[in-house]
């Protein structure tokens, strides 16, 4: 929950043009496809863009961390059986239009946010159809994030997460925002083997949940919501 009296959230206005939704770089990078699901640094025509991809508008902090001052953020959209599409944003931007998410628990406890309906701010940011025939492949350059240095345990609870913490924030999530997806939920577990032994304790603990397939996708639900 949004620690916040406002009634309604900056990225639920309309915005101007973006800056860079036809920036050659951004044009490029979106060209070459979808980027994947985990945040990665790309040089490109030497702007440096942090990109990735998700089933629907979704901020992930490890991108907002890993993207300097003068960076650029591209999100590729990809809903389930629709066309996908792309947006991007300069650090100035992010921060006017999506800044309130800092203030969520799930941006404390899960690292993200997402929005089951598409924010009426992205409509200014979209870039040239994701679907569009892609650019030729230019050689990509790839920048390793330097972090400091952290002592096993806690490299062990970033990475792999216990099942018992995990179901903790899974649950304060799906109370907090109704629903996630199955390819989030699986992102937060940090891969297809943590979501089967998520699966097992909710059983084993007898937590009831719904499982609802939608045009995004499967959606996790509690059952006592529905």
């Amino acid at each position: 929950m949004i620690r916040s009296s406002s009634p309604r959230r900056r990225w639920g206005d309309r915005f101007p043009r973006g800056k860079v939704v036809q920036h050659p770089a951004v044009l490029e990078l979106v060209g070459r496809g979808d980027p994947g699901t985990r945040p990665r640094l790309h040089i490109v025509q030497g702007r440096t863009i942090v990109a990735y991809s998700s089933t629907r508008v979704f901020m992930k902090r490890d991108a907002w961390e890993m993207m300097p001052a003068d960076g650029l953020l591209v999100q590729w959209i990809r809903p389930k059986g629709e066309t996908p599409w792309a947006i991007a944003f300069t650090r100035a931007e992010l921060e006017d239009v999506f800044g309130e998410v800092q203030e969520s628990e799930s941006w404390e406890e899960a690292r993200c946010y997402h929005f089951p309906q598409v924010p009426e701010a992205t409509r200014s940011f979209r870039v040239l159809s994701a679907s569009s025939p892609p650019a030729p492949r230019a050689p990509r350059q790839t920048v390793r994030r330097r972090t400091p240095a952290t002592p096993a345990s806690a490299e062990a609870t970033t990475e792999a997460p216990s099942t018992v913490d995990l179901a903790e924030r899974v649950l304060r999530h799906l109370r907090e925002h109704g629903s996630l997806t199955e390819a989030e939920l699986t992102n937060l577990a940090g891969g297809s083997r943590g979501y089967r032994r998520l699966r097992r304790h909710f059983d084993k603990e007898g937590i009831r949940l719904h499982l609802e397939h939608t045009a995004h996708g499967v959606l996790w639900r509690l059952a006592e919501d529905r």
